[in-house]
């Protein structure tokens, strides 16, 4: 069901079981990104309680779903051999609401799958969602224990413990080891800390930041500047409200990417080019860090991919940005050959390292998919070197945790690019933790409330200059 036709409810179901059946729906059927879902419209017409309800069973889904399968499986007729989709996920949110809400009765949940079944999808499959979970419901307590055990530390029994896919877990045993590997999967299925970005917090009136701060939900990071969280006791609702009511710019961003663009050494009077730069979150970070003499380009393939930050996008003292649809693996829009003073490419990749932010990425990428965005990172780093001026930087980042898309593309690179140079990873404030003994930037999901996020910084030594200085 398309992302557009999202509804808040109906008057025979809660709008929050219909809301997240829905957002499953998209999630699976479109490529939806729950987050995404969460900050549409239609989400922001529930209730603040149905929202909270319709998130919990969302993200709940989504990092139980290996359990709550064999939960089913187990209870299906012999003579069933595979689920419809949306039969499943009606499934999954009742047995969900079963073992993990205390505060679902278990008649409650039976009885709104059935009836969200019947509205949803049709009266045909009622009838077999209400035996299920009539037949789960009888085994609560059993089903609960069984979910509260160790179990075993092989890659499939793992898999089916922390809902992960096996070939990602076996990969994650045999670079980790087994208790790196449980740190990891466990901190994959905890709630992410909510951070955001106020890009333009020194803008705003007194009256804003009196608001914001007698709020209370608001707690600022040391570093990098802009970067805040929210209260873990704050309401997501009410904490948006208000920060909607103070800061139209604001928007959530984890503070590992927050501070990828903190590690390009800026001067003034740069022009950066920010590739892969949609939604612009890192864009508007280059542009207060440069000041009113820098101008950036930020290229995406999409145009509809950038967000509008609201007003203004860059008051004074900021750089001017230049928005602009191209793919960067294709022929670029300039009418001659330019260099900038720096190149930041926020690569694609599989995410790995956001998984707990997204848990919807664990069921999307597999093995191969390493390898395919491997191959794009390199010809994307390729393409995009030739822009960077003598002397000029070249950072390259990804939000992933597997060393094909980070340390070894970056070797590759070296190897057959004499003319760039690693350069150590500095800043005023940054976590002396985060910068690897080779100089990387690197942030770790398994052992704090950090995204996994990769950067190298290079600079280029030396070129036989064909071209012009870029001027936006």
């Amino acid at each position: 069901m398309p992302a557009s036709r999202l509804s808040p409810g109906s008057s025979r179901v809660s709008p929050g079981r219909i809301f997240a059946f829905q957002a499953l729906e998209a999630i699976e059927s479109e490529g939806a990104f729950s987050s995404h879902l969460f900050a549409s419209p239609e989400s922001q017409r529930l209730s603040s309680l149905e929202r909270a309800f319709a998130y919990e069973l969302v993200l709940g889904v989504l990092r139980s779903r290996s359990a709550l399968d064999e939960i089913i499986r187990k209870h299906q007729s012999d003579r069933i051999r595979a689920l419809q989709r949306e039969v499943l996920n009606v499934l999954r949110l009742g047995v969900y609401q079963m073992l993990f809400m205390d505060r679902v009765p278990p008649f409650a949940a039976v009885s709104q799958s059935v009836t969200l079944c019947r509205i949803r999808i049709g009266r045909s499959p009622q009838g077999l969602v209400n035996a299920i979970l009539r037949r789960i419901a009888e085994k609560r307590e059993s089903w609960r224990q069984w979910l509260s055990q160790e179990g075993a530390s092989d890659a499939a029994s793992l898999s089916l413990r922390f809902s992960h896919p096996e070939w990602l877990v076996d990969r994650w045993r045999s670079r980790f080891g087994e208790e790196k590997t449980v740190a990891l999967l466990r901190a994959n299925n905890l709630a992410p800390r909510r951070d955001l970005h106020i890009p333009f917090s020194d803008s705003l009136p007194e009256a804003d930041l009196q608001l914001l701060s007698r709020s209370g939900f608001l707690r600022n990071f040391d570093f990098p500047e802009g970067a805040y969280f929210l209260d873990p006791a704050a309401g997501l609702a009410e904490a948006g409200a208000v920060l909607s009511r103070c800061t139209p710019c604001f928007h959530f961003q984890s503070r590992a990417s927050q501070c990828v663009p903190h590690l390009l050494p800026l001067n003034a009077g740069d022009r950066i080019l920010d590739a892969c730069a949609a939604p612009g979150g890192k864009t508007l970070i280059l542009s207060k860090r440069l000041g009113p003499q820098g101008e950036i380009l930020a290229i995406d393939r999409k145009a509809e991919r950038f967000v509008n930050w609201g007003t203004p996008v860059a008051p004074s003292g900021r750089a001017k940005i230049v928005r602009m649809a191209a793919d960067c693996l294709g022929p670029l829009p300039f009418r001659d050959r330019v260099f900038f003073s720096s190149v930041l490419l926020d690569a694609p990749c599989t995410g790995s390292g956001t998984v707990r932010r997204h848990p919807e990425i664990r069921w999307r990428i597999g093995s191969s998919d390493i390898s395919r965005m491997q191959k794009i990172q390199r010809q994307l780093l390729e393409v995009l070197c030739g822009l960077v001026d003598e002397g000029g930087y070249f950072l390259y980042s990804t939000c992933s945790t597997e060393p094909e898309e980070t340390d070894q593309v970056i070797c590759e690179f070296l190897a057959s690019h004499p003319e760039f140079r690693l350069q150590e990873i500095r800043g005023d404030g940054l976590n002396a933790g985060w910068v690897t003994s080779n100089g990387y930037f690197c942030t770790w999901p398994g052992a704090v409330e950090e995204d996994g996020f990769f950067a190298a910084l290079l600079r280029r030594s030396k070129r036989g200059r064909t071209g012009t200085e870029a001027r936006l």
